[in-house]
């Protein structure tokens, strides 16, 4: 047999072709006289060519030709021991009574696990549920990637992914909501290398767990958390300090203390998610993300407390900004922050939708930053033909301007927009749905660089997304606050610590049957 090069072992991504197809043959441009001197058959091409061609076959297909013949089965195991990405977008189906179970996943690990590196089950149409993660952990040795958002898991099977799988470093657990604490913190224990963790719509999360020294988490996403306390917040800003990626989105208990704890202590960031979070939160409060010398990404989208007062801290203190999201911040944003908004010269993309209050003059005011490539404006009903033009005018890099529901906005605005454009380099999109931008009313000669889209994104009923605290009965901060002398610590946490192994004998049901999952069951 001949030896096989490192090439012979690609592809090492995921498994199939293009939209999971199965490739069957090579297509040649051999001559004649070449031809007759090619294999007839398979089986007479030299085992590099084999696999290469065989990589490009599903998982489905690549478990079938184990099947073949001996010396096809030890090149699929060949396959098998050099694939580094797994996913199952498309393989299985529930609809068509072919989901993914646990029993099939186990026959595939059994095959590949060793050399695992990124498993995502998210994508699979799936029946999985804690024992999954079971398996992934005694199988899959030096995993660093797992998405298992939206599996049923459990505290257990979460403790024996901690002590399987120490080479982890992202780890995306969004929706499941019965992980508790408990195992969240031997996670970030027992996995030195973790950089990412997602925990969105996990509501019973409080934040506790983030009290271990030496974390090193690059990037924290808790969109959803709608239990996070003060005390979690604070222990993920001294305690994850290195962070550059903090999502809060929908947390409804940040006010101006956590703010400042963030802001005093996470100087690193470079992406602060904010929206719909600043419930309880002042213009001042606000104003201490100026501190973030090295922010980069700002969303204060549906934040009413947003005020021009803090936008000018912000402005004058965060230099290297490129995205800030201000839509439905409705109450307190005037033109006036749109002034300062253009102290940022970095400031590459903006959006100010459903802002009522802005009105020409204030797209005066951010025209003079002149570099702005994208700025949204949906449903800013005093926005007119004047700041249209003076956006477009002065922006000369502006690639994007989404004007829809802007009703003051008519077709002056667009035949003075091209012949602004017509000399420019570069293409730029105006999307005037729902605005007095009449189809047949533009006589433009743009030389093709200004592109007219009617699409309508307004929503008429839109709403800013803020909460009412005052009428309706959707948050009570004493169940938040720890004013019951709840005790957070619980010796039992440090149980097991001394690699203590979750043990459940139906993790190793079939390891010693290759062929334990049959892909024709599902033909």
């Amino acid at each position: 047999m001949p030896t096989t090069t490192p090439e012979a072992e690609e592809p090492q991504g995921e498994p199939g072709g293009q939209d999971g197809e199965v490739v069957s043959g090579i297509a040649t441009d051999a001559d004649p006289a070449t031809a007759l001197e090619s294999p007839s058959y398979m089986e007479d091409l030299p085992d590099d060519v084999l696999l290469l061609i065989l990589g490009w076959l599903d998982i489905r297909t690549r478990v079938i030709i184990e099947r073949v013949c001996h010396r096809w089965k030890e090149l699929a195991k060949r396959l098998w021991k050099a694939q580094c990405k797994l996913s199952f977008t498309g393989v299985f189906s529930i609809s068509q009574g072919k989901p993914l179970t646990v029993v099939i996943l186990r026959a595939i690990l059994s095959r590949c696990g060793e050399s695992l590196r990124k498993l995502d089950l998210a994508t699979a149409s799936h029946m999985l549920d804690h024992r999954a993660v079971k398996a992934i952990g005694s199988r899959c040795p030096n995993l660093e990637y797992l998405d298992a958002s939206g599996v049923q898991l459990s505290n257990a099977s979460v403790l024996q992914l901690a002590n399987r799988c120490p080479k982890l470093k992202t780890v995306l657990l969004k929706d499941c909501c019965d992980v508790r604490e408990k195992s969240l913190r031997r996670l970030l224990r027992r996995c030195k290398c973790l950089e990412h963790i997602d925990l969105a719509d996990m509501y019973q999360f409080t934040g506790e767990c983030f009290n271990i020294e030496g974390l090193m988490l690059r990037r924290l996403v808790l969109r959803g958390c709608s239990g996070l306390t003060s005390r979690g917040i604070s222990r993920i800003a001294t305690k994850c300090s290195s962070l550059t990626e903090l999502i809060l989105y929908d947390c409804y208990t940040i006010a101006d203390q956590e703010l400042q704890s963030i802001c005093q202590n996470m100087r690193t960031l470079t992406t602060l998610g904010l929206a719909r979070s600043l419930y309880h939160a002042s213009s001042s409060g606000i104003s201490a993300i100026g501190n973030l010398r090295n922010l980069e990404s700002l969303d204060l989208n549906s934040n009413g407390s947003v005020e021009d007062a803090a936008m000018a801290s912000i402005c004058t203190g965060c230099i290297k900004l490129r995205f800030l999201n201000l839509a439905n911040c409705d109450r307190g944003i005037t033109d006036e922050a749109m002034r300062h908004v253009a102290k940022c010269r970095e400031l590459r993309e903006l959006k100010i939708n459903y802002v009522v209050k802005i009105t020409d003059a204030g797209m005066h005011n951010l025209s003079c930053h002149g570099l702005l490539q994208s700025v949204e404006a949906r449903g800013c009903p005093l926005l007119g033909n004047a700041g249209v033009q003076a956006v477009v005018e002065l922006c000369r890099d502006l690639r994007l301007l989404d004007l829809s529901g802007c009703e003051l906005v008519s077709s002056p605005a667009m035949e003075a927009c091209a012949a602004i454009v017509a000399e420019r380099p570069h293409i730029l999109t105006v999307i005037v749905g729902g605005t007095s931008v009449g189809r047949a009313d533009i006589s433009t000669d743009s030389k093709g660089k200004l592109r007219i889209d009617y699409s309508d994104y307004c929503v008429e009923s839109f709403l800013s997304g803020e909460i009412d605290l005052d009428d309706d009965e959707y948050w009570d901060r004493e169940l938040y606050e720890g004013g019951y002398d709840y005790d957070y610590w619980d010796p039992s946490d440090y149980e097991g610590d001394y690699d203590y192994d979750y043990w459940d004998p139906s993790d190793y049901e079939g390891d010693y049957d290759y062929d334990y999952w049959d892909p024709s069951d599902y033909e």
